[in-house]
């Protein structure tokens, strides 16, 4: 076990991901192929990975009317901060986020979407430009 676990430090440590997982649950490697947490993940940036918690369109419904009603409520130059600093971390994430958007436009493309949908996902750069 010592040497898998240096050798998964040492492919980690180069920017390659490895992921340790029992042989004997056959379904495990489909698992980890599809993102799922099994086993043990080796990464060099792993202690950033944060776990994504599944939510539902309704929830995120929910959250956002929630949100909003917040943001009726604040101050004017208090929302025009907050919006402002939204927007300024759009704009300095924008790289990560158009590659996170093409890697959902492939798979949405490979699943047989409609055109239309994956349209309407499809991000432009420069979106999150501030007039």
């Amino acid at each position: 076990m010592t040497a898998k676990v240096d050798a998964a430090v040492c492919a980690a440590s180069s920017g390659i991901p490895v992921v340790i997982t029992s042989g004997y649950a056959t379904a495990n490697i489909i698992k980890v192929l599809e993102g799922k947490p099994v086993g043990t993940l080796f990464h060099k940036a792993a202690h950033l990975w944060t776990s994504v918690k599944e939510v539902s369109a309704r929830e995120m419904a929910v959250s956002a009317r929630e949100c909003s009603k917040r943001l009726q409520t604040m101050k004017s130059e208090d929302r025009r901060k907050l919006l402002l600093g939204i927007a300024d971390a759009l704009q300095a994430n924008e790289t990560s986020i158009m590659a996170e958007n093409a890697a959902d436009v492939a798979a949405a493309e490979a699943e047989g979407y409609e055109k239309a949908l994956i349209s309407r996902l499809a991000l432009k750069s420069g979106k999150a430009s501030i007039c």
